[in-house]
């Protein structure tokens, strides 16, 4: 049976992010049938680091922070208290870490902009409603980052214009061998919103010419 556009977009943040759990309701908005104990097996440290943008989910709801060095701070809507943010501001990230393909997965962070907390997720928040019917998207532009899973697989990619682009439950984009710089043109469902263009790819058209269906 075919998921819901809406629990779709659901599925490929927790995909994206939800293994970084590493206490209970770390991440309630994507797991909140968490184990009432779990083990710390990832090291919480207070790093600085530099804001590029909000990665937001097809339904256009802020599901992380994407760094300036391509890492990403799990940051569910619900905790995100500042959505002002521009590319460039400085940030203090307290939160638990883990590497995967060369860039840091952050979870149950809590993060300050100029001292004052920005986003707050160590406590569990609520997942909110997708509002709004997705529409058909297309994206033409060049790859600027990746959206890593917890075992280092492509779960999708933010463009040079932009764009969040995630591929849907269960699709990984690393046979496509992708590479920062490659010009790629996206279809498929998602919208533009006051923070940025989201969408759940369907197509991509790779560098060569091929097309192939996510």
């Amino acid at each position: 049976m075919k998921l819901s556009s809406s629990l779709r977009s659901f599925a490929l943040v927790a995909a994206l992010l939800a293994p970084l759990a590493v206490a209970p309701r770390a991440f309630a908005g994507d797991d909140a049938h968490a184990p009432a104990a779990v083990k710390e097996k990832h090291p919480r440290v207070t790093v600085d680091a530099t804001f590029e943008r909000y990665v937001l989910d097809p339904h256009g709801r802020v599901r992380a922070l994407l760094l300036k060095d391509g890492s990403l701070v799990h940051a569910p809507e619900g905790a995100v208290r500042d959505t002002s943010m521009r590319a460039g501001d400085a940030l203090k990230i307290e939160a638990h870490a883990r590497a995967v393909s060369g860039v840091t997965l952050y979870g149950r962070a809590l993060v300050k902009k100029n001292g004052v907390v920005v986003v707050d997720a160590t406590q569990k928040v609520e997942q909110t409603k997708a509002k709004g019917k997705l529409t058909d998207v297309s994206a033409s532009s060049n790859v600027s980052y990746f959206l890593y899973g917890p075992k280092g697989h492509i779960r999708g990619v933010v463009l040079a214009d932009g764009t969040s682009a995630h591929a849907g439950k269960g699709a990984l984009l690393d046979e496509y061998k992708l590479k920062k710089g490659d010009a790629v043109t996206l279809t498929g469902k998602g919208g533009s919103y006051a923070l940025g263009r989201a969408m759940r790819i369907e197509t991509i058209k790779l560098p060569n010419g091929d097309v192939k269906k996510l």
